[in-house]
């Protein structure tokens, strides 16, 4: 391979660590089938100095004639290469990809600026690295500068992380960046600093309910009555409510004050219940069907999430709005419907998802218990033994001892 490095200030040149004018910056050209190719700057985006240079020189050899079989690629080693590979390049045109799924209806918008606040304040410090580089000693290494945030958000720093290499493997796969590419692997973050999330009774809904101004009142009962999330609850419309059949349709919610669909994709119905109509009757007065169902008076427009935020902090209630809402709700619906109807009522595709949502105790299992099933264990107050005592063993049955006589002879002819 043929190569000469050259200095950046004069352009003359370079035969040691710095040239004859003093600078130690330099560039290096090479050239294949007639043809030049440039190299300026590292992976990183810094100067290349001299020792860098013959570095990539060397490397440029080694893989030329490493296997006569394969053809040499001269842009592996180009400035065009190096900027394609650096992570903050290729972090970009995935942004760029997720805000096209993000406008197509694809990606929840709340989600999406999540991952540009992780772009923000975490990956940055990856972006001067070259995706070829990175290996898992690296990807350990940005782990343990996470270790000041709480368990949960590393695990989504980290998760977010991974979905971004396995978009770029699948990039990779199409535009032949690395050959034999593969996802770096990400080590386990164990434990889990969540807060148990709890439901509350009826009586405590009540009792927090009261803490609620007059006028907003109605717009978080009306949750606690269908149980539904807090972006469909600000999203409801008059034609949404269907008062002959005591339900109302949950087709749009609010994502970071964008209307979007259900955060499952899906269209659901919601049953109403009597205390549910009767709020319905009152907030759907005299309003056209494409009118919001709830106006908070304080702005005069639909409720929007923080303020139904804001509103619940206000209470003494030691839990979160969607817990004392949605989760209260699936916990009481379990007590008296099969968890598959829960799952309809919450409009959830994972049965899996509303097991999350149940919050039971063994007070509650107890009551499910019907009286009958202890009946038939007691007799005058003794556990009935007879039912696990072995049975007599007839005339006709061969008895151990038999067996054990005649131990000798099986096997035999």
């Amino acid at each position: 391979m043929k190569g000469q490095i050259y200095c950046n200030k004069c352009s003359k040149r370079v035969i040691n660590d710095k040239c004859r004018c003093g600078h130690t910056t330099v560039y290096l050209r090479y050239s294949h089938d007639g043809k030049y190719y440039y190299r300026r700057r590292y992976a990183n985006g810094e100067p290349l100095n001299y020792e860098g240079a013959i570095y990539i020189l060397a490397q440029l050899s080694i893989d030329k004639n490493k296997d006569k079989n394969v053809p040499f690629n001269p842009h592996k080693y180009s400035d065009q290469r190096a900027e394609e590979l650096r992570l903050e390049t290729q972090m970009d045109a995935w942004y760029e990809d997720l805000e096209t799924r993000c406008s197509a209806g694809e990606l929840k918008p709340a989600y999406f600026h999540r991952l540009e606040s992780y772009k923000r304040t975490h990956f940055v410090n990856l972006f001067d690295l070259n995706i070829e580089d990175i290996q898992a000693s690296t990807i350990a290494r940005f782990k343990n500068s996470l270790n000041h945030l709480k368990i949960k958000t590393r695990k989504n720093i980290m998760s977010a992380l991974h979905v971004f290499f396995e978009w770029f493997a699948d990039q990779n796969r199409e535009m032949q960046w690395i050959e034999n590419y593969r996802v770096p692997d990400f080590p386990k973050i164990k434990g889990n600093d969540s807060r148990v999330t709890k439901a509350l009774s009826l009586e405590d809904q009540g009792k927090y309910l009261a803490e609620i101004p007059d006028r907003h009142r109605d717009v978080i009962e009306f949750a606690m009555e269908i149980g539904c999330r807090r972006g469909e609850l600000c999203a409801y419309k008059v034609k949404d409510v269907d008062l002959v059949n005591s339900t109302i349709l949950t087709e749009r919610g609010w994502s970071d004050h964008e209307l979007t669909k259900p955060k499952n994709g899906k269209v659901s119905v919601k049953l109403l219940t009597p205390r549910a109509i009767e709020i319905c009757k009152k907030h759907m007065e005299s309003k056209l069907p494409e009118a919001w169902l709830f106006i908070n008076p304080d702005s005069g427009n639909h409720y929007q999430c923080k303020k139904i935020d804001e509103l619940w902090a206000t209470t003494t209630s030691p839990v979160k709005f969607h817990e004392a809402t949605r989760h209260s709700y699936a916990t009481r619906m379990a007590k008296i419907l099969p968890v598959q109807m829960v799952q309809i009522l919450l409009g959830h595709s994972d049965i899996r998802s509303s097991m999350i949502y149940y919050h039971g105790d063994i007070e509650t299992v107890k009551n499910a218990i019907p009286a009958s099933y202890y009946s038939h264990t007691k007799i005058e107050g003794r556990v009935n033994a007879q039912r696990f005592s072995r049975p007599p063993l007839s005339a006709t049955q061969p008895s151990l001892r038999f067996f054990s006589s005649q131990r000798s002879t099986f096997g035999r002819t």
